[in-house]
């Protein structure tokens, strides 16, 4: 498999995208996504209008739905992976807005221990209802991507189906709110002119089509994004509180350790990131085959926004990531370093950043 970036990295001026990356355009010096950026003019998709809604307007739909509780048992559903920012914003629909609260967690069946224990412990503490939904068929579909050796990240095929599977309960609840950890951050993964497109995206109907052939089951699971009329049809809004928030992750983690217990997920990449054991392989393809990953695009769009300099993002990006842990991975799911189309080789140099 012939690699898709260059064997030297060379960073953006400005943020922390590898513009060396035949998918980064740039003038050689900046990539384009930063030359062009205003907070003014962010573009995102259809989807992603529907969950960062402005604060006004967010705030507006809470209190309409607090002022209609004789209809519904809960005010709203908290997608709560056991990280950071769906931590976060459970705590604060609780806390600052005192909503009645349905968590749901989509258990991949590849979450590390902390992050349960996480989801416990906060649900725990702030009397919140909880539902662990399991689906049987998620280790076939990573099966699947990684031995067809599919050039996206491994995530676009399990994001989705957290959103539809939140959205799915509510329907079944009758619960009129569905609550994202999404944060400015990661609202790069719904920018209609994003570097995350070509990891998030490209040739993805294709690929969706064969998968639907080869495991039939994952047809009505929500591997597209969430339709904008399902939420119509059902009186259903997506909010994300985080993206009104500025973004501290440090702040974030000493607030949360306080309050909740909460626990840093333990050989976790990057640092303080993310809940799931898959993410370090995926970051190890998609810089073999992309030059750069998907954490990089979210890291860059903060500095973008200001709310990290460059030198913090690097600081964040910049740790190993664990070779045992992505061996480790791989025996969960039966598969060799050959049937992701990986060497050792390869391996040692792409747990580095750079």
């Amino acid at each position: 498999e012939k690699e898709s970036n260059l064997s030297e990295v060379k960073l953006c001026s400005t943020c922390v995208l590898n513009i060396n990356s035949k998918f980064v355009p740039s003038d050689g010096e900046q990539c384009l996504y930063c030359r062009d950026f205003s907070k003014e003019t962010v573009s995102l998709d259809n989807t992603a209008e529907q969950i960062f809604h402005s604060k006004a307007i967010m705030e507006d739909t809470i209190a309409k739905v607090k002022a209609n509780r004789d209809k519904h048992d809960y005010d709203c559903l908290v997608l709560l992976s056991g990280g950071k920012d769906s931590t976060m914003a459970l705590y604060h629909m609780k806390t600052k807005y005192d909503l009645r609260i349905l968590a749901l967690t989509v258990d991949n069946g590849l979450i590390f221990p902390t992050p349960v224990e996480n989801i416990k412990a906060a649900c725990r503490t702030l009397e919140v209802d909880h539902i662990l939904y399991k689906p049987y068929f998620m280790e076939k579909v990573y099966r699947w991507v990684l031995t067809n050796q599919v050039p996206i990240s491994i995530c676009r095929f399990c994001n989705p189906l957290n959103f539809n599977s939140g959205l799915q309960f509510a329907k079944r609840f009758k619960i009129p709110l569905v609550i994202h950890g999404y944060s400015k951050a990661q609202s790069e993964l719904m920018g209609e002119n994003s570097a995350v497109i070509p990891l998030w995206e490209e040739n993805i109907a294709e690929h969706l089509q064969k998968l639907f052939e080869e495991i039939p089951e994952t047809r009505n699971i929500g591997l597209t994004k969430p339709e904008i009329t399902f939420l119509n049809e059902n009186d259903i809004t997506l909010l994300s509180p985080w993206y009104h928030e500025d973004y501290d992750i440090n702040k974030i983690r000493e607030f949360l350790k306080e309050k909740l217990g909460w626990r840093d997920t333990e050989k976790s990449y990057p640092k303080f990131a993310t809940n799931c054991m898959l993410y370090s392989l995926d970051t190890v393809l998609l810089r073999k085959r992309k030059g750069y990953n998907v954490v990089d695009c979210e890291a860059a769009r903060l500095v973008r926004f200001g709310e990290l300099t460059k030198d913090q993002a690097l600081a964040n990006l910049d740790s190993d990531i664990s070779i045992p842990s992505v061996n480790n991975v791989l025996n969960r799911l039966g598969l060799s370093l050959n049937d992701v189309g990986l060497t050792e080789k390869e391996l040692e140099k792409y747990s580095h950043f750079q």
